[in-house]
């Protein structure tokens, strides 16, 4: 699973609002290639910086 299917599984569920931003805030963290795949539990109030934390873990 890539980067942007993950991306795209975030905003389909709501979690995300833009798919732009989010993947510019991977990317300008280097955080695209550390992404760990599983089952998280996320609001949909959570900043960015949140989302991406709990996926790189």
């Amino acid at each position: 699973m890539s980067s942007d299917d993950i991306i795209d599984a975030l905003k389909k569920a709501g979690v995300i609002d833009d798919k732009g931003s989010f993947n510019t805030y991977l990317k300008e963290n280097e955080y695209s290639s550390k992404l760990q795949i599983g089952t998280f539990t996320f609001s949909a109030d959570m900043p960015n910086e949140e989302i991406a934390s709990m996926l790189i873990k």
